[in-house]
């Protein structure tokens, strides 16, 4: 895995919430990871075919380079927030 993408990679699995009371285990190679954004291009952007964001591109690839999956939903910022504190997502795209 290349330097770059392995720090963000630890950055993202860092900003998940990982609950070991309850459980929660970490994210293996059969797992999808939801991560939620707001529509922020250049970094992400929702609206775009053509260009994701580089920030999308870069989660992508690093979780990818893991055998991990990802899924990204876009909303706006304070409801994504609310959603990652409610759990239902994995993640918060900044």
């Amino acid at each position: 895995m290349h330097r770059g993408n392995f720090f963000i990679l630890m950055w993202i699995l860092g900003s998940i919430p990982m609950q070991a009371q309850t459980g929660a285990a970490l994210p293996t190679s059969s797992t999808t990871v939801q991560l939620v954004a707001n529509e922020w291009c250049p970094q992400h952007c929702e609206k775009n075919h053509e260009h994701k964001g580089y920030i999308i591109e870069i989660v992508v690839a690093a979780f990818a380079a893991e055998g991990i999956t990802t899924q990204i939903s876009y909303m706006p910022w304070l409801r994504a927030m609310h959603e990652v504190k409610k759990g239902n997502f994995d993640g918060l795209l900044t």
